[in-house]
């Protein structure tokens, strides 16, 4: 075991704290600048490998979120520096809303973020358990769409009052 925990710039994706470092304007300069994000990045005290951060400001210019050459951000990137979710999945939620499947999307985002909403059961239940999974799934064989199911079905029992809910978790 490691003597100490590394630092959050190294075990973590760099794309959100891309973007928050032009929405906070301490990096005005473009990718070459030394006001820029990769020159801001690497005056950490344990500061990401250099490769990390030119592939995290690829990933958000692909997506549409900075500028190629200035790296400012775009409309769409400001909407992604306001949001606390991974800059894919951000994406996802504001185009689901300009298309009018944004409940759905917001789901799936939920579903994307965290970890699985499947508990794994003691070795006496893991039976019944995999049988109430496969009947989320509806047959999808998809993570995704068993996970968005688990999430309508909560929803929709939800509305019923605590109890109803607490009773659907435990079967």
């Amino acid at each position: 075991m490691r003597p100490f925990v590394e630092s959050e710039l190294i075990r973590t994706p760099l794309e959100e704290i891309c973007l928050q470092c032009k929405r906070l304007q301490l990096t005005p300069g473009g990718l070459n600048d030394p006001d820029g994000i990769p020159a801001f990045l690497s005056k950490a005290m344990t500061p990401p490998h250099p490769k990390s951060v030119i592939n995290a400001l690829d990933l958000l210019v692909e997506l549409g979120a900075m500028d190629e050459y200035s790296n400012d951000l775009t409309d769409l990137g400001i909407c992604l520096s306001n949001m606390s979710l991974e800059p894919r999945v951000g994406k996802m939620v504001v185009m689901s809303f300009l298309i009018g499947c944004s409940k759905a999307a917001s789901w799936m985002a939920v579903g994307m973020s965290y970890k699985s909403p499947f508990a794994l059961p003691p070795p006496s239940l893991r039976k019944a358990a995999d049988s109430a999974k496969v009947n989320l799934s509806e047959g999808s064989e998809s993570d995704q769409i068993t996970t968005l199911n688990v999430l309508r079905t909560r929803d929709t029992i939800s509305k019923r009052g605590m109890g109803s809910l607490a009773g659907w978790c435990r079967s």
